[in-house]
């Protein structure tokens, strides 16, 4: 399927790209080879193009994407999900003809992120971790680093990698409950916060969703 049928400029990669039509030029928040290869990709990977269309119009109106980085990270949460409800179902389907024969098997990239994303328990050794991330963004804030949550979501990834998002969602709950990893995105995006190891946890992030999730 060509990228022309799927999303027609300037329509949404515009908007994506420059904002609102109605607003004054801005510089480009997402470069177009960007979005052009992550809906290629969906494509050939089987998404369809209806669903591409949609994550397209959802990531240009999200609040938390603001540039490549950002974008990556909410394309690649959307494409999780999708992968995780087709293969739920998949296996439904199975079941259903009970034809004896199994369903595919998940990657392990896909399993590696369903496991770190929806787990909702820590290990002791995570919460003990935690506890001391906890001690060291505190620090962090009298020091003046950056606020509290900004710091806590630093120490935590930087310790805890992709298991971040439930410890975070434990220690400070999100309005809606559930762990997000754009969340996190935005409370250590460099642009955003004044803490000198923001870039090194935002690419840890970055890297953690690059790779599936094996933090």
């Amino acid at each position: 399927v060509g990228l022309s049928s799927c999303c027609r400029a300037p329509s949404v990669l515009h908007i994506v790209m420059v904002g609102e039509p109605s607003e004054a030029p801005k510089r480009p928040l997402v470069n177009d080879h960007i979005v052009r290869r992550a809906v290629l990709d969906a494509l050939a990977a089987g998404v369809p193009k209806a669903t591409v269309q949609m994550w397209v119009v959802d990531c240009s109106k999200d609040f938390y994407v603001i540039d490549d980085d950002s974008f990556d990270l909410a394309w690649r949460e959307l494409r999780n999900q999708w992968e995780k409800a087709h293969s739920k179902k998949r296996k439904r389907r199975n079941s259903q003809t009970n034809t004896g024969g199994g369903c595919p098997p998940e990657s392990t990239e896909a399993r590696s992120f369903r496991n770190s994303c929806t787990a909702t328990n820590l290990s002791r050794r995570d919460r003990l971790e935690t506890q001391a991330c906890v001690r060291s963004a505190r620090e962090d804030a009298e020091a003046g680093l950056s606020n509290y949550e900004q710091a806590l979501a630093v120490r935590l990834l930087l310790v805890l990698g992709a298991r971040a998002t439930v410890a975070m969602s434990e220690v400070e709950p999100s309005p809606g409950g559930k762990p997000s990893m754009k969340r996190l995105a935005l409370l250590v995006h460099p642009d955003k916060t004044t803490h000198p190891e923001a870039k090194e946890a935002f690419q840890t992030l970055a890297r953690a969703m690059h790779e599936g999730v094996r933090v």
